[in-house]
């Protein structure tokens, strides 16, 4: 069987110590490892595609000054990899006193409050919805042992329409691919925080990414897991959730 074409960028705009844990997220879905002993630079993951991916990283605190809105990411790397890529997915963590494991879903797909978007993105928005379907979909099939025990339950839910975090504008970096559109997943601190041993620094992070006493493999892998498939499944036009 065929390869489907590999035309999906992963990007991780505040990685580093703006937003911890979503460089090591960013490089895990896009095929690389950092881990092992004196590892510097990432190494392909063996048995799976590796796929374009950036990030701006934070390396020292504080780092409130690095928090550059997705809008404004006017970095040439970032231009250049989006642009060069079909769609793109973009990680992100956020706070805000949030006390559940939650992921938001956003990105350009629909936007009641925005009528000229069909005019200014050229794809459907029936494909550019089916995106975000299909990542829903496969984060609910990985997470799905949440329904039974709260100690596993992880909350995935689309942006509101016109949200800060819904990833909406056409600026964002996520956005500015050769179709036009991308997905934007949010992800709470605690759910964040449970998929390392310890978050608190670079090393830390990534000795403990999906390893520690508790379960941090389930919510790790979980999660790269669902987005590689999420994008696997669309890159080849398979239709996973009519969510």
């Amino acid at each position: 069987m065929s390869e489907p074409f590999r035309n999906t960028a992963i990007i991780a705009p505040h990685g580093g110590s703006i937003e911890e844990g979503t460089s090591e997220l960013c490089l895990a879905i896009a095929g690389y490892t950092l881990t092992g002993p004196g590892a510097t630079l990432p190494s392909p993951v063996q048995g799976v595609p590796q796929r374009d991916y950036w990030m701006f990283e934070g390396l020292t605190d504080p780092t409130t000054d690095l928090h550059v809105t997705s809008t404004h990411c006017d970095d040439p790397a970032a231009l250049h990899i989006c642009g060069s890529n079909m769609y793109a997915v973009s990680v992100h963590g956020f706070d805000e006193g949030e006390l559940a494991r939650k992921i938001i879903i956003g990105g350009v797909a629909e936007d009641p409050g925005n009528p000229n978007l069909n005019e200014l993105i050229p794809t459907k928005p029936s494909k550019r919805l089916q995106l975000k379907k299909n990542m829903k979909a496969a984060l609910a099939k990985q997470y799905q042992l949440g329904a039974s025990n709260p100690a596993l339950a992880v909350e995935v839910v689309y942006a509101d329409p016109g949200a800060s975090k819904g990833g909406y504008d056409p600026e964002n970096i996520v956005n500015r691919t050769r179709c036009g559109f991308g997905v934007q997943l949010e992800i709470s601190r605690p759910l964040r925080a449970a998929m390392f041993g310890d978050i608190g620094t670079a090393a830390s992070r990534r000795s403990t990414a999906g390893v520690g006493s508790g379960n941090q493999g389930y919510f790790w892998n979980g999660f790269v897991t669902a987005v590689r498939e999420a994008v696997d499944d669309y890159e080849r036009g398979i239709i996973t959730s009519s969510l």
